[in-house]
């Protein structure tokens, strides 16, 4: 994940104003919990995988990035056109069905900080990632396998040459 996602960057903008508020030691806090959150979302995606398929429509070259647009399929039918952003080799916002992740996160946990407080943003996205596999229990191999597997889909390699498949979740794995 570390190396498929610039998850500091996804961090910084999603808490916008009040990253600057945050000590360096919460600023990190924030950052490793929002990386744990990423991997047990896409271990749930894919514990309920059902022979869907991956696609690359295009890929369109920014002033300060790119973009890869993607659709997953089921059969013949269309479930979801994903477009993922990328600056500096990594992805820092991906966009689903035109609805962006990283516009999402800013607007809830902006609000969460706001009303509530940093650490009660920390123990709300901790209760997210808790029913995951990531926190319920050892990652296993097949785990590291499908998330590095999905994050490879065929699109990675092809124009990041410093991404390393067997890299991004190994760390991970106890």
């Amino acid at each position: 994940v570390k190396y498929f996602f610039d998850v500091a960057t996804i961090a910084r903008i999603s808490l916008g104003r009040s990253w600057k508020k945050l000590g360096v030691e919460q600023q990190q806090q924030f950052v490793e919990t929002l990386s744990e959150l990423i991997v047990a979302t896409y271990i749930d995606r894919f514990d309920r995988y059902d022979n869907q398929r991956f696609t690359i429509d295009d890929s369109e070259t920014l002033k300060k990035g790119m973009i890869i647009k993607t659709t997953i399929h089921r059969g013949d039918k269309e479930l979801a056109k994903l477009n993922y952003y990328f600056r500096d080799g990594r992805v820092f916002n991906v966009v689903a069905n035109g609805i962006s992740d990283l516009s999402l996160r800013r607007a809830e946990y902006g609000s969460v900080i706001k009303e509530q407080g940093f650490v009660v943003l920390l123990q709300q996205i901790n209760n997210k990632i808790q029913p995951n596999p990531i926190k319920s229990r050892r990652i296993k191999s097949t785990d590291l396998s499908r998330v590095s597997s999905m994050l490879d889909c065929g699109l990675a390699p092809s124009f990041l040459p410093n991404y390393r498949t067997t890299e991004p979740l190994s760390y991970l794995a106890t």
